[in-house]
């Protein structure tokens, strides 16, 4: 079965080659699957002295549309190194919300 999909379904019964009639029909819609994972444009990533500003390819949604994206980012050589870590939340159109780090973005199709 596919992912936010809706199905009709029916039931009968058997015993030795011979079946009821069916059921009434009943209808289910799957949950939706979850969203592929974006891929960043490695051409794209442009560094500051405080930020990164990154692009990435829309994944196929696999159900309801995206929403939005999570950016995460933490310091290569880990919290010893004093970089950091944090996460920022983004709407589909690139507005951030409930930032815990500077992170600029935005997306391409």
């Amino acid at each position: 079965l596919r992912p936010s999909t809706e199905y009709v379904v029916a039931v009968q019964s058997g015993k030795g080659g011979a079946y009821s009639k069916s059921s009434v029909e009943s209808s289910a819609t799957t949950r939706p699957g979850t969203p592929q994972q974006p891929v960043i444009d490695e051409t794209s990533v442009k560094p500051t002295q405080t930020s990164v500003k990154l692009e990435w390819t829309v994944p196929r949604d696999n159900g309801p549309d995206v929403t939005g994206f999570v950016a995460r980012y933490a310091s290569a050589g880990g919290a010893s190194a004093g970089g950091g870590e944090g996460a920022v939340l983004l709407d589909y159109d690139g507005a951030a919300h409930a930032s815990s780090g500077a992170v600029n973005a935005s997306l391409s199709d």
